[in-house]
């Protein structure tokens, strides 16, 4: 069993890793150059990266080997999800606390905090949603019961659907939306022409628009259930009927960075405890002066900029505004 296993294992790496470093150098130059051909190649390469993944006789040929343990500790390890073993050898919990706790950020105390979130959010939320609700089926021609996360036009429901009426873009039409941030952060007191001298700003032919961070050679268990679970209440959609697949693997965070995501959500939250400190204790809650007094950019550049890395996210934070992270100020701002 365990000859078979090691052969198994050595023919997947012999086929797999020349093609993802090839794969990655391939996206790197594309991404870098913009190169048509490159990207023709990367997709290729990806195709039959792809198609290793999806050998069905090869997946079943796994199941059989790794039913039962192949009397070889480390070849069981190799077949097996390794790194939530590998975590707890380490002390943590599993992987996904590991890398938690490598950001800084613990376990209990984050989801503690989202649970606050959650809870101080959640009726303003119903509250849209409910409209929004309304204003869909109207237009769609359908009980409100009937609605399917594939009515809100963002298949992760994240972004706003677009609405008769609604249009942000009027009031940028005609404006250099450059020329407007530099504006603003040189009336409080930040110089940015830097920045703005350094950055490629629009869109052109063969840029790539994401940020990325890539490992050319790449050596440096989610349930679908769970999945619309979560989305059912935390997002209040319907999960389409007779339907289990492995959805969850469309979000990239969470088959490839499972303790990423919250980022986002803290980011935001960061966001409004800042400015809420400086509405009321810099400007002395003259709100107004937010986007032309130099005050604001003194604040940011000597509480919050300049300390560097001397702090922890939450130790910096409670530095400059005097409390670790709160979620009432970002659910004060949605009001």
């Amino acid at each position: 069993m365990a000859q078979s296993l090691q052969a198994f294992i050595d023919e997947y790496v012999q086929q797999l890793e020349p093609r993802l470093k090839l794969r990655n150098a391939a996206y790197w130059n594309f991404t870098a150059q913009g190169d048509e051909q490159i990207q023709q190649e990367y997709a290729r390469l990806d195709t039959e990266i792809r198609q290793i993944h999806s050998d069905k006789a090869r997946f079943e040929e796994l199941k059989k080997l790794s039913a039962k343990p192949s009397g070889d500790a480390l070849l069981d390890r190799q077949a097996q999800m390794m790194r939530n073993r590998a975590a707890r050898e380490m002390g943590f919990a599993n992987y996904y606390a590991m890398s938690l706790q490598l950001q800084e950020l613990n376990e209990d105390t984050l989801f503690a905090l989202f649970d606050r979130l959650e809870k101080l959010t959640r009726p303003l939320f119903t509250a849209y949603k409910a409209d929004l609700d309304r204003q869909l089926a109207d237009r769609f021609h359908l009980w409100i019961d009937q609605l399917r996360p594939w009515h809100y036009a963002d298949p992760f429901f994240q972004d706003t659907p677009a609405m008769p009426g609604l249009n942000l873009d009027q009031y940028f039409a005609d404006k250099d939306t450059a020329a407007l941030a530099r504006q603003f952060f040189q009336k409080i007191g930040m110089l940015v022409e830097d920045i703005l001298a350094c950055s490629d700003l629009y869109e052109r032919e063969g840029k790539y628009q994401h940020a990325y961070c890539i490992d050319i050679d790449r050596k440096g268990d989610v349930l679908n259930k769970l999945w619309w679970d979560l989305i059912e209440k935390f997002q209040m959609l319907k999960r389409p009927e007779g339907r289990n697949q492995p959805d969850w693997v469309s979000k990239i965070h969470i088959a490839c960075y499972p303790a990423y995501y919250q980022n986002y959500m803290q980011g935001e939250m960061t966001a409004s405890q800042l400015l809420e400190f400086i509405n009321t204790e810099v400007l002395g809650g003259h709100t107004e002066k937010f986007v032309d007094s130099p005050e604001v950019g003194k604040y940011l550049v000597n509480k919050y900029f300049k300390h560097g890395s001397r702090f922890d996210w939450n130790g910096l934070l409670k530095e400059s505004t005097g409390e670790e992270l709160q979620p009432e100020y970002f659910a004060k701002h949605l009001q």
